[in-house]
């Protein structure tokens, strides 16, 4: 029987999950399950690879994330698998799946903005760092071509 406020899979015996709920004020407790329950797995196919890596980390938290070897070893998934289809999670379901490379690291469900915004300062700058370095590289090599660089971005799609 999965938890009674969020409706996470786990086997929690009709109690409060650990990972979203559980320890939570009464208050907290109610915005932690509304805001899970808008953030429905029901997007992804059941019985999926996609459904089960998402239900593995969205039982962790910040403090708790899920290492992708842990995900692997679970899964049998290959590592570079569990990165693909955590880039689907949020490119394609979009769902809140951040990450940390610093300590504790790993992968986790962002419940708040608090949460997120460590991994969107971390990825943004990460993005810029990539695109200054192929802007630098054109111009050592094809000094002639910096100017047919050209970056779209659509954040639509």
């Amino acid at each position: 029987m999965g938890c009674a406020w969020c409706r996470d899979t786990g086997d929690y015996n009709g109690q409060p999950c650990p990972s979203c709920c559980g320890g939570l004020p009464l208050l907290a407790r109610i915005k932690a399950a509304q805001r899970l329950r808008e953030i429905s797995l029901d997007r992804l196919p059941p019985s999926s690879r996609e459904m089960i890596v998402a239900q593995l980390i969205r039982r962790r938290t910040i403090e708790n994330p899920i290492k992708i070897a842990e995900i692997s070893a679970k899964t049998g998934l290959h590592e570079r698998e569990v990165k693909d289809i955590v880039r689907t999670l949020r490119s394609v379901y979009l769902l809140p799946v951040a990450s940390s490379r610093s300590r504790p690291a790993g992968y986790y469900w962002a419940r708040s903005w608090d949460e997120w915004e460590p991994y969107v300062r971390q990825f943004r700058g990460q993005a810029l760092d990539e695109m200054r370095t192929i802007y630098r590289v054109t111009k050592a090599n094809w000094p002639d071509f910096v100017g047919q660089l050209k970056f779209d971005f659509d954040v639509e799609s």
